[in-house]
């Protein structure tokens, strides 16, 4: 596993400036490797939930589309993470079940399949060491400075390619529910169950006046709850979706009109003299820059971007906040010497950015 393999580390030391030693942790909002449990399908359990489930009016049913953890222990064998189909993991606000899928690697006769699943928007890799699902992490807190200056002439297109089947398209891409899936997860609340177990009781003592209203105001506040939801979903997509055309690095060629969707960690980014909106967070590597960063800090005051010491350090861009360009802030301009162009290394892409970690906080609070 290369160095942007899954991070197993919940801590790390590393040796500031002044020489004296800190322990630095993870991103609190971010967990490494989070509580985890793997199940798979049993034909036993199956024949026996099943059908017990559809007996008092498909009950059973609905308690397990309401409590998802409970309907995997019912109807599956719990197992090793490395045979598991479907992975309990817990997050901020509860357990999340998860399908186990796969992705392959094939390049010049080498082939790796690797098991891995979708918690909180993070993709998590099945590290065989641990036994564990893992945290997929970039260039951020697993790599030093003076290996990130190492990657300057950038990625060759097939490194580039291995590392886009791993890590994915950098975009921060929020679902927008079709209208029907979101009645449906509407109407199935136990609230409105219970609304339409009280209609139907007024109804048989005859007090239809009261259950029609009772009706009437229940399906005013389910159509607008719907709407809501819509709307704020597709309002925050709109608001997040960014794409763009930006000039990288690879094998020591430019290669210009590429998409930031296709954009890995280790890539090298042209910053061009005019600026851009980032794509992605990415370490300063040369030159300077003049960066607006109010859409992540509120602030309206530029501030100035310096290229990354090429020293020792574990990078973090939390620490190293005046050389990294942060994914969401928009770049002024910049300045070089001699020529020479403004380079900034890829560190992290999608979710797992500044920006990213802004709309995490939002879909699972």
């Amino acid at each position: 596993m290369d160095s942007n393999g899954p991070s197993i580390t919940v801590t790390k030391e590393e040796r500031g400036r002044s020489g004296t030693t800190a322990v630095v942790s993870q991103d609190e909002d971010v967990d490494p490797i989070p509580p985890q449990e793997g199940y798979t399908p049993s034909i036993i359990k199956s024949l026996i939930f099943y059908p017990l489930a559809t007996l008092p009016l498909f009950l059973g049913l609905l308690a397990a589309y309401w409590l998802q953890p409970q309907w995997i222990w019912l109807t599956c064998w719990k197992c090793p993470l490395d045979r598991a189909v479907f992975v309990v993991a817990k997050g901020t606000d509860g357990k999340y079940v998860h399908l186990v899928r796969t992705f392959t690697v094939d390049l010049g006769g080498w082939r790796e399949t690797t098991k891995y699943i979708f918690h909180s928007s993070l993709r998590y890799l099945f590290n065989e060491k641990e036994g564990k699902f893992c945290l997929l992490r970039g260039h951020d807190q697993n790599t030093s400075c003076e290996s990130i200056h190492n990657m300057i002439n950038g990625l060759s297109n097939e490194k580039h390619l291995e590392k886009f089947v791993r890590h994915g398209p950098n975009s921060i891409d929020v679902p927008v529910t079709p209208y029907y899936i979101l009645f449906i997860e509407e109407v199935l609340h136990p609230f409105y169950l219970v609304v339409a177990f009280s209609v139907a009781l007024w109804i048989y003592e005859y007090y239809y006046i009261y259950s029609a209203a009772i009706f009437f105001t229940s399906g005013v506040s389910a159509v607008t709850s719907l709407f809501m939801t819509r709307r704020n979903l597709q309002q925050l997509h709109d608001i997040v979706k960014h794409s763009s055309l930006v000039t990288v690095i690879r094998g020591g060629v430019e290669q210009y009109n590429v998409a930031s969707e296709s954009l890995v960690p280790g890539d090298i980014l042209v910053i061009p003299p005019t600026g851009m909106t980032m794509p992605c967070d990415a370490a300063l590597l040369t030159g300077t820059a003049i960066v607006n960063e109010a859409s992540l800090t509120g602030e309206s005051i530029p501030v100035t971007k310096t290229q990354l010491p090429q020293i020792q350090d574990i990078y973090r861009s939390d620490r190293f906040k005046r050389h990294t360009l942060f994914g969401g802030t928009h770049v002024i301009q910049t300045r070089f010497y001699s020529n020479s162009k403004v380079l900034a290394v890829v560190v992290n892409t999608s979710f797992l950015t500044s920006k990213g970690g802004m709309v995490r906080s939002i879909l699972y609070p």
